[in-house]
């Protein structure tokens, strides 16, 4: 976050659900929202692609398929 100083680690939102007396799901769940806004469109869906590649790549390998590597 934008307070967090660089020699000390951010809270979790286990910690943040404490100080603010919110489950931890739902700290969870603001984070995440909060972070989406921070992307455009097109570096969410180069991400996307990014992970089903880097899926694929793996399964390739580790199941000595390589028929499954994207081209």
């Amino acid at each position: 976050n934008s307070f967090q100083k660089i020699d000390q680690p951010g809270l979790s939102d286990k910690q943040i659900a404490e100080r603010v007396r919110l489950d931890e799901r739902t700290v969870t769940e603001i984070r995440c929202v909060d972070e989406r806004d921070c992307y455009s469109l097109d570096e969410w869906e180069k991400a996307i692609e990014f992970k089903r590649r880097a899926t694929l790549e793996w399964s390739a390998l580790a199941l000595k398929r390589p028929d499954l590597k994207p081209e």
